[in-house]
């Protein structure tokens, strides 16, 4: 009977967080390596190729050279797949479209299959449906869709997040994709001239749907812009950049100063809502007359089931976080109080991406979550610096949120 692999560590997701992970692995040499995504295409990047990026290129190409596996690929002058060939044809410091880092990771992707031997890098294209972690082997066992089953010692999480869900009061809701990425022709295949468009929030994301419905050949009759958060712009400086995380970038800041908030919109109305009371009262005028919403409310981590087995007792971790410091995974025992001081890490398990980002203060002296490929890049490296150390030595420190 063949012995089954016990991997050193598996990787589920092949994103920019994915792909940051594999790579630090790879430099790490903590083969053998498995490596599970049902498509290995980038991640949901294929679906926002047409979305104006708020990082320049000149960080696409920081978070490849930060990998040291990766340097391999980027440096070899006769690689006919070379990853730097993406960015040949752009600015430096000027944002292009995903499309770009959607290229750069199925080069990345395409590089790894190529030089890493199936003894090293084990790719399963397949879905995870649950994770269990076995206590008298200190393994964690992954099942997926196809009812396979791997153990591995170590386990990163990058599968991803999804859209949250906007209760719309049966009013139609325009599609995410299809509000973001810079396609007028798919966009109007939505939108009417007696539309009364609803967009719901001031992120990046709504600030580029904002420009996208006013700029289509037959725009809207009105669009009411209902939002919390001031909108903030991100600020270049020699310490780095103020309100990272928290500020418009790229197409989406210069459209917003020069035409948002100059006034030059005719059909735009912004609403800020700065209390509970104030938001009640605008969405009570405004609201019933939308015909359409386009809510961009932000995301929610995609769920994967996670158990811990002890002896023969099997017990279901329904309250999974994460440290934002240190991206391990933390939970609360059902009996105990759910707070802060009663989280305990699960053991050998991180999470990576925009479901697992680093807790980030920014120079402005506010905290955010980090995102971003280049900061994804980062928190591979966070999670690298951990590896080599023991059980007891990670469980040391308490959970930070």
């Amino acid at each position: 009977m063949e012995k089954k692999i016990i991997y050193k560590a598996a990787v589920i997701g092949s994103g920019p967080s994915g792909i940051a992970m594999v790579g630090q692995l790879i430099s790490t040499k903590s083969f053998p390596i498995l490596w599970i995504d049902p498509n290995f295409e980038g991640g949901r990047m294929a679906y926002y190729k047409q979305v104006p990026a708020n990082t320049r290129p000149i960080y696409f190409i920081n978070y490849m050279k930060g990998i040291p596996a990766y340097n391999e690929f980027i440096e070899d002058k006769n690689n006919n797949d070379n990853p730097m060939e993406v960015f040949k044809d752009c600015e430096l410091q000027v944002q292009p479209y995903l499309e770009k880092c959607y290229s750069m990771c199925n080069t990345l992707i395409r590089n790894i299959k190529k030089n890493y031997d199936t003894d090293k890098l084990f790719f399963s294209k397949d879905l995870v449906n649950n994770l269990q972690y076995q206590e008298d082997n200190k393994l964690w066992q992954i099942s997926t869709n196809s009812s396979s089953t791997f153990s591995t010692e170590k386990l990163f999480l990058a599968h991803g997040s999804k859209l949250k869900i906007y209760d719309s009061k049966d009013k139609p809701q325009i599609p995410f994709e299809i509000l973001v990425n810079n396609n007028p022709e798919n966009l109007q295949k939505y939108v009417n001239e007696n539309d009364i468009i609803g967009v719901i929030g001031s992120s990046h994301s709504a600030i580029l749907t904002l420009k996208h419905l006013e700029n289509l050949p037959n725009p809207p009759k009105a669009i009411h812009c209902f939002y919390r958060e001031k909108i903030r712009y991100a600020e270049f400086t020699d310490q780095g950049i103020v309100y990272d995380n928290l500020g418009l970038k790229g197409q989406a800041a210069t459209w917003a100063k020069e035409h948002l908030e100059a006034g030059k919109s005719k059909i735009i109305k912004m609403h800020f809502m700065e209390n509970f009371q104030e938001e009640k009262k605008i969405y009570e005028k405004f609201y019933p007359e939308c015909t359409k919403i386009a809510a961009l409310i932000g995301w929610e981590r995609n769920n994967i089931p996670i158990e811990i087995k002890t002896n023969s007792n099997i017990k279901k971790i329904n309250n999974i976080d994460h440290d934002g410091a240190n991206l391990r995974l933390v939970y609360n025992d059902d009996n105990e109080i759910n707070s802060i001081k009663n989280k305990k890490y699960l053991e050998n398990i991180w999470g990576i991406g925009i479901a697992y980002p680093i807790y980030k203060q920014d120079l402005c002296g506010l905290y955010a979550w980090d995102v971003g490929v280049f900061k994804f890049g980062n928190a591979a490296k966070v999670i690298r610096e951990q590896l080599t150390l023991s059980q007891s030595e990670l469980n040391l420190q308490s959970p930070k949120f």
